[in-house]
């Protein structure tokens, strides 16, 4: 059976795994990932080949969500293969969390994690036809963590405004703090959360243009600008299928109520 109304985040959520999964296939830099237990305790040649695999299932994850003629069992494969990834992905920042609680960046970087599978894990429960509350509000969680990181980090996330966007860098960075916050409160109360979560889409793919691409422009060989830039497509398309999900649910709802009708 075909998959249909699946909407367009889960295609940007594949795009950003395949551009992730190819940057790390390309550089090959485990010493980016956390290097908390259990990587601390394996030999290096253990830790590229984990790493290798697990940029290959993301990627071969991300394909599967942009494959023409889609069908629900491949669908499936990959937004499981992709919510694999990012578990373990996001099972490494839990260490640091553990060792420095009171340092944001530790939770920071769990939350853009964690936004990305839960992204995926509610692309899985809607080809499954099945709820996602519990990923969703793990998702409202993952939206307040981003606004408190570009607080914690204002100062460098000001240096990433382009200076030729008016009216100044500090304007953009106040905006968008509190476009997070507002964003994470409309999910997490339920109040506007449709029209939250796809102006929060609309913000993040913004992102891509405006920031990332001059930056990859000026600096092709700096990784850390591949990286973030192809994970804040990922993070944005988690962002458009929580929008999706959230449009689907008055359109499930009467159908259930035409199907028990007499």
């Amino acid at each position: 059976m075909k998959n249909a109304g699946m909407g367009w985040g889960m295609r940007v959520l594949g795009l950003g795994a395949v551009w992730v999964g190819c940057v790390n296939l390309v550089w090959h830099q485990p010493r980016l990932w956390p290097q908390t237990f259990p990587l601390s305790y394996l030999p290096g040649s253990a830790v590229l080949g984990l790493f290798v695999v697990v940029a290959a299932v993301e990627l071969a994850g991300g394909l599967a969500l942009l494959a023409p003629g889609r069908m629900d069992r491949l669908v499936r494969a990959g937004a499981g293969a992709l919510c694999a990834t990012y578990g373990v992905i996001t099972a490494l920042t839990l260490p640091a969390i553990v060792r420095h609680p009171l340092f944001f960046a530790t939770w920071g970087g769990t939350g853009e994690e964690l936004s990305r599978l839960a992204g995926a894990a509610i692309v899985l429960a809607m080809v499954r036809r099945r709820h996602a509350h519990v990923w969703y509000w793990i998702f409202g969680l993952c939206v307040a963590s981003f606004a408190g990181e570009q607080l914690a980090f204002f100062a460098r996330t000001m240096t990433l405004v382009p200076k030729w966007i008016p009216p100044s860098p500090w304007f953009w960075t106040v905006l968008t703090t509190i476009a997070f916050g507002l964003a994470a409160a409309a999910l997490l109360s339920g109040r506007m959360a449709l029209l939250a979560s796809r102006l929060l889409a609309a913000m993040m793919v913004s992102f891509v243009p405006l920031i990332w691409v001059p930056l990859l422009i000026a600096q092709p060989h700096a990784l850390g600008n591949w990286l973030e830039s192809a994970e804040t497509l990922s993070i944005a398309g988690a962002c458009w299928v929580v929008a999706d999900y959230l449009g689907r649910q008055p359109a499930e709802k009467g159908a259930r109520a035409d199907s028990a009708a007499p």
